[in-house]
């Protein structure tokens, strides 16, 4: 019995402790003025594989012989740890974690964010609009090869849950 528990607490031991943090986290924040609404989450991705995401299309069901919209619009599937660690460390060879804050937000605009956690660092970009600049400032080369890196994360299709608890994605500023 013994013999058994120790075996039990060995295993624990050896267990990774998950990340609480996503490593990817892409939100929408409405502009300044009178009920505009709250940040809205539209993609996290975490180390150990975890992704949800927000389904932009409405799922509609049979509910007492009516049609109705699922009252969930977020997804969350797993990708693996593997998948997450290689675009983290393609951002990497890409040099984008050497840029600060960075990104173009017009007064009183709606904004994107993506922020990227390695452990180690975190990048913060943001942007009003999809940056089409020609030449391209280094930060809006470092916002396409982010979206480019979450968009390949993200399954085509995962399990529907309900939108997740802010204390859940949240990082800090």
């Amino acid at each position: 019995m013994v013999t058994l528990m120790l075996g039990l607490l060995a295993s624990q031991a050896q267990v990774p402790k998950l990340e609480t943090r996503p490593a990817f986290f892409v939100y929408f924040t409405p502009g300044f003025g009178p009920g505009l609404g709250r940040n809205e989450f539209e993609v996290a991705i975490w180390a150990d594989g975890k992704v949800i995401w927000r389904d932009k299309l409405p799922i509609w069901q049979r509910k007492n012989g009516k049609w109705a919209i699922l009252a969930s619009d977020y997804v969350e599937a797993n990708v693996g740890p593997a998948k997450v660690r290689a675009a983290l460390d393609r951002i990497e060879t890409a040099g984008a974690f050497r840029m600060d804050r960075q990104g173009e937000q017009w007064v009183d605009s709606s904004y994107t964010t993506i922020q990227v956690l390695d452990g180690r660092r975190k990048l913060r970009l943001y942007a009003s609009v999809e940056p089409t600049h020609t030449p391209s400032p280094p930060w809006a080369k470092a916002w396409v090869l982010v979206r480019k890196e979450v968009k390949s994360l993200i399954p085509k299709a995962g399990k529907h849950r309900k939108r997740p608890d802010d204390t859940l994605w949240k990082l800090p500023e």
